[in-house]
């Protein structure tokens, strides 16, 4: 069986800077049939060309958007992205990504609890990021929840980066599995929209079953000095 492929839209102002989102970038690239779109990187201003976004994709079963959550909201340059690339003429009347896979990853600065009726915002997360599930909804795609990587403003107060780097080897995990299993075919995909992120899943119930050990630990090794100021 042919491998799903997969279009990852980056959108990040300060991608540079970012620890998570430059981690997972290493980790998609594993794959070299992967295709990467940096918005901010490839359209600097803001001039998004549509018809060459459409046939990615087109051209892709898979689409995870990248993004850090900032001021309740994804970065400017993916909302022009959406204006832009989705048109009623490419997604309603032609079903142009109907049945195609939709899932995010999104680093977010506060923690989970921050995210609940007693917390600091009184709203779940999922309520604040239904515009991006009725998107799926509306192109007829198949919406599986976000990987949200929480805490970033604790992480950046850490003792020691190293500590801060330990706190999140366990997201480089999960986004590993997460990706192998979809190119694979090999995730069940009801289980995942039960949950509100498929960071609140158990992978072993989902039986997903690696074929190549991937070293985590090789992908984390850094030094001080390669842990930058924004880790979102």
């Amino acid at each position: 069986m042919k491998n799903k492929s997969i279009l990852i839209i980056l959108a990040h102002p300060t991608f540079q800077r970012s620890f998570i989102h430059k981690k997972c970038m290493h980790i998609a690239h594993e794959y070299a049939d992967n295709t990467i779109v940096d918005l901010y990187e490839d359209y600097p201003t803001f001039i998004i060309d549509a018809k060459e976004q459409q046939n990615l994709l087109l051209q892709h079963d898979i689409i995870i958007f990248h993004y850090p959550w900032r001021w309740f909201s994804p970065p400017a340059l993916l909302q022009e992205w959406k204006e832009t690339v989705l048109t009623n003429e490419f997604i309603i009347e032609h079903d142009s990504l109907k049945d195609k896979i939709f899932s995010s990853v999104i680093s977010v600065e506060d923690e989970q609890e921050d995210y609940t009726e007693n917390g600091m915002y009184h709203m779940n997360i999922n309520a604040l990021l239904s515009p991006q599930s009725k998107m799926a909804e509306i192109c007829q795609m198949v919406y599986i929840p976000p990987l949200i990587v929480y805490g970033h403003r604790k992480l950046l107060n850490a003792e020691t980066k190293s500590q801060a780097i330990e706190a999140l080897k366990p997201y480089f995990d999960i986004y590993k599995t997460f990706l192998h299993s979809l190119k694979n075919d090999n995730i069940n995909i009801p289980a995942l929209q039960k949950s509100s992120t498929i960071n609140d899943v158990l992978f072993d119930n989902l039986k997903i079953t690696l074929k190549k050990e991937i070293s985590i630990e090789k992908l984390t090794q850094v030094t001080n000095d390669d842990l930058p100021l924004n880790i979102q």
